[in-house]
């Protein structure tokens, strides 16, 4: 889940649709696509790709006489000793548009810089996730630009591909972190459609009546489909994800405005409709760094019916997150014939505003004791207790608890004598109690 730094060059010779077309992924700033979000690394933490100014830019080639590659700026993959062998960079789908093998697509190269022996792989993708070939070889230089060229004239034919995958350093073996440069990966093909290039800051809230910049990742494929209006969703349109066990993490992803945090405790709600009880992950991304986010999870427990989850983020203090990340049954092996789910108006707001309503059962709580010197305890009948947020008279938030079980402890040592107020909300409704400190 991971994010990328990294500018991409995409220079055309014909101007048609169908027509040969060299692609030269350049890396250098100003170029079409420049956007940090069009490439991915991936696999057991793998760090973000960079684009850094190249620091072997007076590398010599064997004969110590001639500059190899002069580019102002190049790639950067750090390859982590601890990361799997197959941990590489690719090009979001659609990014580069799609193209089409044919007579005459007889390579693709690219310059690479290592400080050690061991595999490249290229693999180019269809927009279904289909491998049309991954081809690896071995770069025979170290701490020297190379040119590296592998023949894919055997793959001739292939058409809508509009992925390109990288692993500069495919290796079983590490003994240290491996840092790779590489630079102008180029080939040529035929282009069979415009990129399709990701938006940034769409706003909340997604409700899939107009298109959206939704996209399905690691094998997630995101459609926009007709909905049947039923009891609990009168949407003519909604958000479908096939393929949510296709990998590990499977999901769809949207690049929004940033989320305000302040204020009000704040969350959000999502509707969700499947034919299978699964646990669902929203997660907030810094689209410039993955390493800065904030999940929760909700479980969809009504399969055949649409479900609201409330996601809480009370609290959230990570700051500048600006993307929307959306699992479905993480990590699970795959159900055939269950792998389809819908899902619809994504909302961010306070979360007394997110469609909840209040729980009005008697005694559904038990809050003792009440009046407290020290602590109140709150036992639920039969709803976990996702999380409680306590208010003071002024309706300023003074404690929050997640505590995700049927019973909750809220501290009060070190609140003011005085009349506060709990909201308490769990995944079909929320109360608010008094509470009396003395």
């Amino acid at each position: 889940m991971k994010k990328f730094k990294t500018i991409m060059a995409l220079m055309s010779f014909a101007t048609m649709y169908c027509q040969q077309q060299t692609y030269n992924i350049t890396f250098e700033s100003g170029t079409i696509g420049s956007s940090e979000s069009y490439w991915r690394t991936f696999e057991s933490d793998t760090p973000p790709l960079e684009i850094v100014a190249n620091p072997y830019s007076d590398a010599m080639n064997p004969d110590m006489t001639t500059n190899i590659n002069t580019s102002s700026t190049v790639a950067k993959f750090t390859a982590l000793q601890r990361n799997v062998n197959y941990a590489g960079t690719e090009t979001l789908h659609a990014v580069l548009g799609s193209w089409q093998l044919e007579s005459g697509n007889n390579s693709i190269s690219l310059w690479i810089y290592k400080p050690l022996i061991s595999e490249v792989r290229i693999k180019f993708v269809t927009s279904t996730n289909a491998t049309i070939f991954e081809i690896p070889q071995n770069n025979t230089k170290i701490n020297t630009w190379e040119l590296m060229t592998w023949d894919i004239s055997s793959y001739v034919g292939a058409t809508d591909i509009d992925q390109l995958i990288i692993y500069p350093d495919f290796n079983g073996s590490r003994t240290q972190d491996n840092i790779c440069y590489f630079d102008n990966v180029t080939w040529s093909a035929n282009k069979l459609s415009e990129p399709t290039l990701p938006q940034d800051g769409f706003s909340l809230p997604i409700n899939f009546e107009s298109d959206t910049p939704f996209s399905g990742q690691d094998g997630g494929v995101f459609n926009r489909v007709s909905n049947t209006p039923e009891s609990g969703n009168m949407s003519a349109f909604v958000g479908q994800i096939e393929n949510i066990n296709s990998q590990n993490y499977s999901h769809a992803q949207i690049i929004t405005e940033t989320f305000d945090f302040s204020g009000q405790p704040k969350g959000f709600s999502m509707k969700v409709k499947g034919n299978r009880a699964i646990p669902i992950k929203l997660k907030l991304e810094n689209s410039f760094d993955s390493g800065i986010f904030s999940e929760q999870d909700q479980n969809y427990n009504t399969p055949g019916s649409w479900q609201n989850l409330i996601f809480d983020f009370t609290g959230e203090t990570s700051g500048n997150l600006d993307k929307v990340v959306i699992f479905f049954d993480i990590e699970s092996a795959p159900v055939p014939g269950e792998d389809i789910f819908l899902f619809d108006d994504i909302i961010f707001d306070d979360l007394a505003s997110l469609s909840i309503n209040d729980v009005q059962i008697k005694d559904e709580f038990k809050i003792f004791p009440n009046p407290s010197e020290g602590l109140w305890n709150i036992q639920a009948q039969s709803q976990v207790i996702k999380s409680v947020v306590v208010y003071d008279i002024l309706g300023n938030m003074v404690y929050v608890s997640k505590p995700n079980n049927l019973a909750a402890i809220i501290e009060s040592r070190n609140l003011s004598n005085g009349v506060y107020f709990a909201k308490i909300i769990t995944l079909v409704g929320q109360k608010t109690v008094k509470l009396i400190k003395n």
